[in-house]
């Protein structure tokens, strides 16, 4: 315990001089890999780093404590005060619009119901999947997929299981993940033995335990110690299995790891009863109830149940109250919609009438200047055949007055009175003409 005080001090002592909201942010950003560590000193830091940024004001940071809190008090075991700090991170997620955090959330959520409503924990870890697949958050699906693929394992879909756990290995190996591999590689060893399929087990196994023995913390080699105990045990060699129980629950921090001893205890008393060896047996089942799980204390079931329905209601509200918001900005929208498309049917009648009236205007405009141009052609006409007319009467005139007055004198000069009379005759016809 004094360990777990040093290094708090030794934290506080470092983070001192950060600013208020870094401080806050390089506490959460010590990730899953110190809370698997040390979860007692876990639990304490991120106890005072959400109340250090809730009296901050500092939401995103809050959210974020809590969700870390959440995990430290799932892996001790205390399932009902972990949902109850999920929940309110996963409010305050939706409210910043966190989504890598919140795709997380509801994934751990998801992940930590699988012994307690394993169809509610799917339905949660879907809507995280859902959303880090939507904003293609790759290092969120990593844990999403393989937490998935767990509880379809349980579920009794192991080919679904295997699926999922591939997918999340190949986005681990992708980004180099060297922590998140192993899980992945435990969780397809896992499915190997389920299928018989002990080398294949052996190998990823022993793929593991050369990147969990690079570790800084002790969780990893617990659970693959654990996991070589049921590799054994499936095998049947018990005295190796038995080796491998017993030095899982003697590791570093495994009493902070009550579901994993309780489990090794629990195998180790099938392992001696199937031996025959009933004293052994009882010995373990008892060892095994100081760790009995909290999830069958009626208590904490009640209580997690109490959150839960609070945390759908209140879930159900918001919706109910984002969809009111919806409609009313939707009918918003198709007002303002229908008043421009009234505005562009006016605007549109307005610009027809408007064309029609000039089109009507240069229509007369034209048929006006058509009659003016036709009266000035006219005009022109009715002059150019009077001057013609007058031209041709100027013309006429002088030529007969030329021929009255040369007939007379061929009259006069003639003594042929019959061609005499007749020039008189011609004469006379040309005085009637120019007369006329």
């Amino acid at each position: 315990m004094m360990r777990y005080f040093f290094l708090l001090l030794l934290l506080s002592g470092i983070l001192w001089a950060i600013p208020e909201t870094a401080r806050v942010d390089s506490l959460n950003a010590l990730g899953n890999d110190f809370i698997f560590s040390h979860p007692d000193s876990a639990n304490a830091l991120y106890t005072e780093n959400a109340r250090q940024a809730r009296a901050l004001g500092y939401p995103a940071g809050e959210a974020r404590a809590l969700m870390n809190l959440g995990l430290t008090l799932y892996m001790q075991g205390e399932y009902d005060r972990s949902v109850e700090n999920y929940l309110h991170a996963i409010r305050l997620f939706e409210e910043q619009a966190m989504y890598p955090e919140l795709s997380r959330a509801y994934g751990d959520l998801g992940y930590q119901m699988k012994r307690r409503d394993l169809e509610k924990g799917r339905r949660y870890m879907r809507e995280g999947i859902a959303i880090a697949e939507k904003f293609r958050l790759e290092p969120a699906l990593c844990a999403l997929y393989d937490n998935y693929g767990v509880l379809q394992e349980m579920g009794g879909k192991p080919d679904s299981a295997r699926y999922f756990y591939r997918q999340s290995l190949t986005l681990k190996e992708a980004l180099k993940d060297s922590i998140g591999i192993p899980f992945s590689l435990n969780n397809l060893a896992g499915i190997a033995l389920q299928e018989g399929e002990i080398e294949e087990a052996t190998r990823l196994l022993t793929r593991s335990d050369d990147l969990r023995n690079r570790e800084a913390g002790h969780y990893g080699r617990l659970v693959n110690m654990v996991q070589w105990g049921d590799l054994y045990q499936k095998k049947g060699d018990w005295p190796a299995a038995i080796e491998r129980y017993g030095k899982a629950i003697e590791m570093p921090e495994a009493s902070a790891h009550t579901f994993l001893v309780g489990y090794c205890y629990e195998q180790l008393a099938v392992i001696f009863e199937q031996q025959h060896d009933f004293q052994n047996a009882l010995a373990n089942q008892k060892k095994r109830a100081a760790f009995q799980d909290s999830l069958v204390n009626v208590e904490s079931r009640k209580r997690i149940a109490e959150l839960e329905v609070a945390f759908e209601t209140e879930r159900k509200d918001h919706l109910i109250a984002r969809n009111s918001l919806k409609i009313r900005e939707r009918n918003a929208q198709l007002m303002a919609m229908g008043v421009l498309l009234l505005l562009f049917l006016l605007s549109g009648i307005w610009l027809w009438r408007y064309q029609q009236f000039k089109k009507n205007q240069l229509e007369k405009e034209l048929r006006l200047e058509n009659q003016l141009r036709k009266a000035e052609v006219e005009r022109s006409l009715s002059e150019e055949k009077l001057r013609i007319s007058r031209e041709l009467h100027d013309n006429i005139g002088s030529r007969l007055t030329l021929m009255v007055s040369t007939m007379d004198n061929i009259g006069y000069q003639t003594g042929d009175r019959s061609l005499s009379a007749q020039m008189r005759d011609l004469g006379q016809f040309g005085r009637d003409t120019l007369g006329d």
